[in-house]
């Protein structure tokens, strides 16, 4: 029998380095891997929440607070740009010395957060 657990994942964003990134997997017994069946977000939450605990809950948000669509609120000055054209025109000096401390801090609390939780943590490679 298969079953869901919600796990972070480590991810390398080209323009922002490492971060943490929430996903649903499904573990089946008696193999070697684990398939994602999702990346949690705000558009999918409703699906997953009641599950959630009050640890995972605040994890989530802060994990959040530095998606691409939050940066854009954030760090966006041109009005009317959308949030990939904001992503797309991001310099990496910006980059570095604005939105990487703001991603950091985020980082602090979640693994300060995940030291006290039960939760799988995994280093999500790049495709080859």
């Amino acid at each position: 029998m298969q079953r869901k657990e919600f796990v972070i994942g480590i991810v390398d964003h080209p323009l922002f380095g490492l971060i943490m990134v929430p996903y649903i997997v499904v573990i089946k017994p008696n193999h070697g891997f684990y398939h994602i069946e999702a990346k949690v977000s705000p558009l999918n939450i409703s699906r997953y929440i009641d599950s959630f605990s009050d640890n995972e809950k605040q994890l989530l948000k802060w994990i959040d607070e530095y998606s691409d669509q939050n940066l854009h609120k954030v760090f966006c000055k041109k009005r009317g740009q959308n949030v990939v054209d904001f992503i797309g025109k991001i310099k990496p000096e910006f980059a570095n010395e604005y939105i990487r401390p703001y991603i950091e801090k985020r980082l602090v609390k979640c693994t300060d957060l995940i030291q006290e939780m039960n939760i799988e943590l995994y280093f999500k490679e790049k495709p080859k």
